[in-house]
């Protein structure tokens, strides 16, 4: 693979059905991003245990699928 071709994250599950995309916040550096680039909001996220856990915050991301650039909005958790 030429290397302007290789991919930022090896594996990715993207479900087009989910209510939301989660992000875990150590993955924003991948990104080239910062906590400070995140937008607030007020959703909470629950775990698989039901434990809720708050949000740093929202980011919109360009994913290249296929050959298709789309943008996908991601919360951020801390988990």
């Amino acid at each position: 693979m030429k290397p302007h071709l290789k991919p930022l994250i090896k594996y990715m599950l993207i479900n087009g059905g989910v209510a939301i995309n989660i992000l875990l916040v150590t993955m924003l550096k991948r990104f080239e991003k910062i906590v400070e680039d995140l937008i607030p909001h007020n959703i909470v996220v629950f775990d698989y245990s039901g434990k809720t856990s708050g949000s740093q915050g929202k980011i919109t991301l360009n994913l290249m699928v296929d050959s298709r650039r789309i943008p996908t909005i991601f919360i951020i958790v801390l988990f």
